[in-house]
C-alpha cells in the first residue's frame, strides 16, 4: 500500500516560510513516513487522543465523496 500525504493550506503556509535547510528536513521525514507511517514518534498526552474527522456520509457514496475531496 502506498501512501500519499495530503496538506492542509495551513501546512503548506507553514513550510514555505521555513529556512531551505528545514524545508529539506520536513521533506525527508515525510519521505520516511510515506514508506513507513509508523517510524514516527508517537503523539503524547492529549494530542495522542486526536482523530482527525475528514468526512461524515451514508457508506454507500462516502467513499466517491471521500475521493472527489482528495482530489481536489
Amino acid at each position: 500500500m502506498t501512501y500519499t500525504p495530503r496538506y492542509t493550506n495551513q501546512a503548506l503556509k507553514d513550510i514555505k516560510k521555513l529556512p531551505t535547510n528545514l524545508k529539506r528536513k520536513v521533506e525527508k521525514t515525510i519521505k520516511l513516513l510515506i514508506d513507513d507511517p509508523f517510524s514516527g514518534k508517537p503523539l503524547m498526552g492529549t494530542l495522542a487522543l486526536i482523530i482527525l474527522v475528514l468526512m461524515v456520509g451514508p457508506r454507500q457514496d462516502i467513499y466517491k465523496r471521500l475521493l472527489r475531496f482528495l482530489e481536489s
